[in-house]
């Protein structure tokens, strides 16, 4: 079974810093399996990749952050989205909207298991990870019990405050239930 999820043309924006203009190349969307992380590869072309060339580059996919819309220009044909790592933003163009829904829909269902349906995928423009648990059923919050008034014997300072003189004194204080310190 093949690892492969999505392929296409997409071009990509150049790495920051960088002058070289934008340049289109042909991408391959791989899912993790156990020998290999989540990853975005690119090459030269089409042919490139079919014959096994290894990838121009990689973009490493298990620490993705964010796939969203990015800044699109209709009118030009500029639909583009974005990959959001811990390292870079990759700005990805697409051919027309519907390739731009796909991408995002695909990755998004494969790293953070939250597909985008495909009525919603313009009006939700970002898909962050990691995906959200399963809510519990709606539960009435217990009613709280009856809290003391606060004393007046209660320490307020004000001013610096180091760290082992925050400590120190939670320690000295006992640590009973309640008590905090806020720097």
């Amino acid at each position: 079974m093949s690892d492969i999820v999505k392929e296409g043309y997409l071009t990509k924006s150049p790495p920051p810093g960088k002058m070289k203009g934008w340049k289109k190349r042909w991408f391959r969307f791989r899912k993790a399996t156990p020998q290999s992380k989540p990853r975005l590869e690119y090459f030269e072309n089409q042919q490139s990749a079919a014959k096994g060339e290894q990838p121009k580059g990689v973009i490493n996919l298990a620490d993705c952050l964010a796939v969203k819309e990015g800044e699109c220009q209709p009118q030009k044909n500029h639909f583009v989205f974005n990959v959001e790592t811990s390292d870079r933003v990759y700005q990805l163009l697409c051919a027309d909207k519907a390739e731009m829904d796909e991408w995002i829909q695909t990755i998004c269902a494969e790293l953070f298991q939250t597909p985008v349906p495909s009525a919603l995928a313009s009006a939700v423009p970002s898909i962050t990870g990691p995906p959200p648990s399963t809510p519990a059923p709606f539960k009435p919050a217990p009613t709280p019990p009856q809290q003391e008034e606060p004393s007046n014997e209660t320490p307020w300072l004000y001013g610096p405050l180091k760290r082992e003189e925050a400590e120190a004194m939670l320690r000295d204080g006992g640590l009973a239930d309640g008590l905090f310190l806020v720097r």
